[in-house]
């Protein structure tokens, strides 16, 4: 059991299996070159394929109540940003979609228990292009706990799964542990965000997080909201902020437990460096955009648009916004981590109690991934000297079905996916804000759990009182 721990411990979503998660008892369905047809392969891989899927069918038939994940690989040739967005995407989102349309058909399995993604060439397993052209499963119990299928836990192999075995997982950090390589910048002066798999013991958060600046402590505001499945999203905003270019480590401990009881399986360590946020303030003048960036950083893709396609400015001719992929509403930005990006406000120099804006909210997740963990987000943070206020703005299972088809836009929807939906502009409130100033205001789009099929979140007429 100790590598399917360490799967859950370094990143409980699809995005972070490699090679060394897989073993003899790794339970894959592999593909030819350039194709989604897992039968047009030798004989022998067709019979493991066969037996794969068999397993599979049987143990969602005798676990009505779990659900599966199927993810597609491809295996990457060039190696650049092109064929990874032009073809091995799209081609690892038709590998996957096969697999799920051949449970259904030849099992009878109810495609609302079935999940599909695409990671495209990200995850390969050293240079076994064979490997590399696969699709994987992970497999969501009815207590919202994941795990990967393998024969070590699915019938038919070896052994059961036992959820109990789960630890408390880190599901999503921003700044966002990736894919990218080399050190990793985030805003000297941005909280940090973390988000778990389930509700957190407030009894052990002090002692079980530590924060670092060039190896000395950092002392700080810690904040718990409760996301759409009752999972924890803490946010971390230090009491003065870090300095400019300085290392920061953050340290989260094994003795950090959830409300179930379970804890971290080991420590682990977010390490970044701070960069300098924006040299002008965020005024009155510019809360409608109009006025160009003064004030405004963007980290990820992002920046200040123009009407394009049915995104229409809700006041004036621009508005700002930001996506969870890379050149979505950017020509060449690119999310964090491939799963995040920020907007961020100020310094404000101007108290205010009360806050307005409207956004936005566009996804591809819509309508297929209604209800499961795939819940991309979005946030607001204000913090100031006095103190922090984060909320939840809205996210893909908030929302539900209740949205709009978004058709036309560039880019969107993304990686070959048929639907993107929206909620039109929407107005949203903050009051009993005490943070003094200067202050700050960010908002945050989040892909969870996962880096496929992007969201955008749109902000406009931005008001304070």
């Amino acid at each position: 059991m100790k590598k399917l721990f360490l799967i859950l411990i370094v990143f409980v979503s699809i995005s972070t299996v490699n090679a060394q998660n897989f073993s003899d008892d790794s339970l894959y369905i592999l593909f030819p070159a350039n194709s989604a047809n897992m039968w047009r392969v030798s004989p022998s891989l067709a019979q493991q394929n066969q037996e794969a899927l068999t397993n599979i069918a049987q143990m969602l038939l005798g676990n009505p109540r779990y659900r599966i994940i199927i993810d597609g690989h491809a295996n990457p040739v060039l190696r650049t940003t092109r064929e990874e967005r032009e073809i091995l995407a799209s081609l690892s989102l038709r590998r996957a979609r096969a697999v799920a349309n051949y449970l259904v058909e030849s099992h009878r399995i109810d495609r609302q228990r079935i999940i599909i993604a695409g990671s495209g060439g990200k995850h390969t397993i050293g240079n076994a292009a064979a490997l590399n052209r696969r699709v994987s499963f992970f497999i969501l119990t009815d207590s919202g706990n994941l795990f990967v299928a393998d024969k070590r836990n699915v019938p038919g192999f070896r052994g059961r799964f036992s959820s109990a075995n789960i630890p408390l997982t880190i599901v999503q950090t921003i700044p966002s542990r990736g894919f990218e390589s080399g050190t990793m910048t985030y805003q000297a002066n941005a909280p940090l965000v973390i988000f778990f798999n389930e509700e957190l013991s407030l009894d052990s958060l002090d002692d079980n997080i530590e924060v670092k600046a060039e190896g000395d402590p950092v002392d700080g505001t810690k904040i718990i909201n409760e996301g759409s499945g009752g999972e924890s999203i803490l946010t971390f905003t230090p009491d003065t902020p870090f300095p400019v270019g300085a290392e920061v480590v953050v340290t989260l401990k094994q003795g950090l437990q959830g409300s179930s009881g379970r804890q971290m399986q080991r420590d682990v360590h977010l390490t970044y460096v701070t960069e300098q946020g924006s040299p002008s303030d965020f005024e009155r003048d510019n809360f409608g955009f109009e006025h160009g960036s003064s004030g405004v950083v963007f980290t990820g893709d992002g920046e200040i648009s123009e009407e394009r396609g049915p995104l229409i400015p809700h006041e004036g001719d621009y508005y700002a916004a930001i996506s969870t992929g890379n050149g979505i509403v950017s020509e060449t930005g690119a999310a964090i981590g491939q799963a995040t990006s920020q907007i961020q406000l100020g310094p404000i120099m101007e108290s205010f109690s009360s806050l307005s804006f409207y956004y936005d909210f566009i996804s591809a997740e819509f309508n297929e991934f209604v209800g499961t963990q795939y819940d991309d987000t979005a946030m607001l943070t204000i913090y100031g000297p006095r103190g922090t206020h984060t909320e939840t703005i809205t996210s893909v299972n908030r929302i539900g079905r209740d949205n709009q088809p978004f058709t036309g836009y560039p880019r969107m929807p993304d990686q070959g996916d048929a639907y993107a939906g929206h909620t039109g502009w929407q107005h949203h409130i903050v009051e009993d804000i005490d943070v003094g100033t200067p202050a700050f205001i960010i908002f945050t789009i989040i892909d969870v759990r996962d880096a496929a099929l992007s969201t955008i979140l749109a902000i406009d007429e931005i008001d304070m009182h």
